[in-house]
């Protein structure tokens, strides 16, 4: 079974992803978008991103959380599908097992935060962009998508943003 890496992710105009550990705007049609594409699937996330949704797991998913703080890597929840790892290789090989792509599907999700965007992207298969057609503040950014390496396959248009998807060329 070959995996399928993706990034999902909300972005302004000017590519903010966050402010102060939160999303600078609120779109329940986004919100609704992200919980459907990742349900039943393994989600690698960042320590602050995962902050950003209380410390709690989001249910129905396989919760990867990348830290560097001892604490919580001397911990995992397997019960609440919540495990920490130093290294987004280390998350991705357990990932990978083929115990999990059975439970989880061949699809892995990567969803944030800012560095691990940047530190993933020509890693990726396939990209699910919300782009939020206004600029906003912000401390967290996505980076610019090399059009070299990513190509606009799917746009879906709504008031004020867009779903999109890129695939890998």
């Amino acid at each position: 079974m070959s995996v399928i890496l993706s990034h999902i992710v909300a972005t302004s105009l000017n590519n903010v992803i966050g402010f102060k550990g939160k999303l600078p705007w609120h779109i329940p049609k986004d919100l609704k978008y992200f919980f459907t594409k990742t349900k039943n699937k393994v989600l690698i996330m960042g320590r602050k991103s995962f902050d950003s949704l209380e410390s709690k797991p989001l249910p129905n998913r396989l919760n990867l959380v990348l830290t560097h703080r001892k604490s919580f890597l001397e911990k995992s929840f397997l019960d609440k599908n919540l495990l920490f790892f130093s290294h987004f290789k280390k998350a991705l090989k357990y990932a990978q097992q083929p115990e999990i792509l059975e439970k989880y599907g061949n699809e892995i999700f990567i969803a944030g935060g800012g560095e691990i965007y940047k530190q993933t992207l020509l890693q990726m298969d396939r990209l699910y962009v919300t782009r939020i057609y206004k600029e906003y503040k912000g401390d967290a950014f996505y980076p610019e998508i090399p059009e070299k390496y990513f190509k606009l396959t799917k746009q879906e248009d709504h008031k004020g943003f867009s779903f999109l998807v890129y695939e890998k060329n």
